[in-house]
């Protein structure tokens, strides 16, 4: 238990308060005929959540170090007197950080306020790991709330992070896209491990199904990649009209990951011009416009190639797509090697990544499901038993559609669960494992 704690109540209490503000707080004159509304809370769940990282800026460094590691670690030292008061702690001081994001997550849409013309020359992207560490605190509010028998004020918390963790894969790039998924990653343990202790299985089926409404809007890799080759088409756009007079030797030590010299124009071109000479580059490609422009029309010409392969390869079964991405990598790296470019994407990979995701949400709703289910001898013996919510189909692996290795433990108390790992050429399909035995404490 911890010592100090608010409930997602006073949070809803707070909130419902400033939105009454919002309305019924007007300027209005004496005599009550003219009046001029204060502007509404705003809907746009970014505002919100950038308020909530200010708000987390705020805390003391020491306490805040607690969001660098993951929820795994977290929740393995939980039982520590001193661990549950650095909690405690980091939840009092950074209140004010979770009702922003809470707020937030209550939205519909979330635009960062960034123009897709910025990533042509910047590919940082400032606010995907304060949203993995914001994201994490709320789950840290959501345990401390299941600890103290909150079950369904919990419950709530877990599908507002669910919320907020879609929110960022539905961004344009790739980066937040994966951002995203880390969250949802620490998400699903966190609501499979609140599914199998809640004692409600009403609860726990109504929570599964808003999960699984939520699930099927949070990830569309094929989607991603698009967004993430248009991108790149205006980076060559904007590369391609940087040259002679414009920036370009700033963008290309950028591409190369070098650090930009506090030089005059002359010696930053010249210093670009050597770094691209040392990655096999000639020197005539920045002789005079037409031949840079050439070279950033060859450039384009290949990575369009790659990108409708690349789609293409994102349709097809698990296994099969990483099998093409990992071709279409050894494909296209050499053939961009040869311009300089060596720092392509491996498609294969990020199927991969994707893969893992798939696995884990399965996993979950499989979790959940059995959690919903369990009846006075325990937990079912086979898992034939979930097949009504499962389409008709015996729930199994994404990677390949082979069986989940299932085992009852303890006639019944609690379960082992895994999605098998696969081999696919050089990348491993990883397994996922969840193990539940209720302590005696939970008894």
């Amino acid at each position: 238990m911890f010592a100090r704690s608010y409930s997602v109540r006073w949070l809803g209490l707070m909130l419902g308060s400033l939105c009454w503000l919002s309305a019924s707080n007007a300027l209005t004159a004496a005599d009550g005929t003219l009046d001029l509304p204060l502007p509404p809370t705003a809907t746009n769940a970014a505002l919100h959540y950038q308020r909530g990282i200010l708000f987390l800026g705020t805390v003391d460094v020491a306490k805040r170090e607690l969001l660098d590691k993951s929820i795994w670690e977290i929740l393995g030292t939980m039982s520590k007197e001193d661990q549950l008061k650095k909690i405690n702690d980091l939840l009092f001081e950074s209140r004010h950080a979770i009702r922003s994001a809470l707020f937030g997550a209550q939205q519909g849409q979330a635009d960062f306020g960034t123009d897709s013309l910025q990533y042509s020359v910047a590919t940082l992207i400032p606010h995907a790991d304060p949203m993995v560490r914001l994201h994490k605190l709320v789950l840290l509010y959501g345990m401390q709330l299941q600890s103290e028998g909150h079950w369904e004020d919990a419950a709530e918390v877990y599908l507002k992070a669910f919320r907020m963790a879609g929110h960022l894969t539905h961004q344009l790039t790739l980066a937040e896209a994966m951002a995203g998924v880390e969250m949802l990653e620490a998400n699903y343990y966190v609501f499979s491990m609140w599914a199998v202790r809640c004692p409600e299985q009403t609860l726990v089926n109504q929570a599964s199904r808003m999960m699984n409404v939520l699930a099927k809007q949070t990830l569309n890799p094929a989607t991603t990649m698009s967004h993430e080759f248009r991108i790149l088409k205006l980076q060559l756009a904007t590369f391609r009209a940087s040259f002679p007079d414009g920036p370009w030797a700033e963008m290309v030590l950028e591409k190369l990951n070098m650090a930009i010299p506090p030089v005059s124009d002359q010696e930053l071109r010249q210093a670009a011009i050597a770094a691209a000479a040392e990655r096999g580059l000639s020197a005539d490609i920045f002789k005079d416009k037409q031949s840079f422009d050439r070279y950033v029309d060859q450039l384009k010409s290949i990575y369009l190639s790659l990108a409708e392969e690349t789609a293409a390869a994102f349709t097809l079964p698990t296994v099969a797509a990483v099998e093409q991405g990992q071709a279409i990598h050894a494909k296209y790296a050499s053939r961009l090697g040869k311009f300089g470019d060596t720092g392509i994407v491996n498609p294969g990979q990020i199927a991969a990544y994707f893969a893992t995701h798939d696995a884990e949400l399965t996993l979950t709703k499989v979790i959940v499901a059995l959690a919903a289910i369990k009846g006075e001898q325990g937990y079912p013996k086979r898992l034939e038993v979930l097949k009504d919510r499962f389409g008709g189909q015996v729930p199994s692996s994404p990677y390949d559609g082979s069986p989940l290795s299932y085992e009852v433990l303890e006639d019944g108390r609690g379960f082992h669960i895994t999605v098998p790992k696969v081999d696919v050429d050089a990348i491993e399909l990883p397994s996922i494992d969840f193990r539940f035995l209720p302590a005696e404490e939970d008894q």
